[in-house]
């Protein structure tokens, strides 16, 4: 826990930095704010496999498919990054280009979640004869 603390500090820090930063070179705030979310991501999915290792025992244990738990899996990694680059996109301005990564994001998650949506349709119909 103490480590989420240390990283919420240093945002905050990268935070007061970019207030100053901001007023002097507004282009290297941009840079910062790569930089710093950079950071907090990669530390933050180095704590993501001890999640997918308890998942993958609870599917060992309980005898679930493995495919369902890694299309979710997929689908929130690419939620994380696209809501990771929208915010990117924000904080320099170019509305369109969030609005762009918010929609191929989307498409991203839907193909993603295709196998499993067929998988259901099958059990339905399946189960409807």
């Amino acid at each position: 826990m103490s480590e989420y603390i240390k990283i919420f500090s240093a945002v905050i820090i990268c935070c007061i930095v970019l207030t100053f930063v901001r007023e002097v070179k507004k282009e290297y705030s941009l840079i910062i704010v790569l930089l710093c979310g950079s950071a907090v991501l990669t530390y933050v999915i180095r704590d993501f496999s001890v999640i997918i290792n308890l998942i993958n025992d609870f599917t060992d244990k309980s005898g679930a498919s493995k495919t369902g738990i890694g299309i979710l899996l997929k689908a929130v990694g690419i939620s994380v990054v696209c809501q990771f680059a929208c915010e990117v996109c924000t904080d320099s301005g170019n509305r369109l280009l969030q609005f762009s990564v918010e929609l191929i994001g989307k498409i991203a998650i839907l193909l993603t979640s295709l196998p499993l949506v067929s998988t259901i349709i099958k059990i339905v119909t399946d189960y409807i004869k």
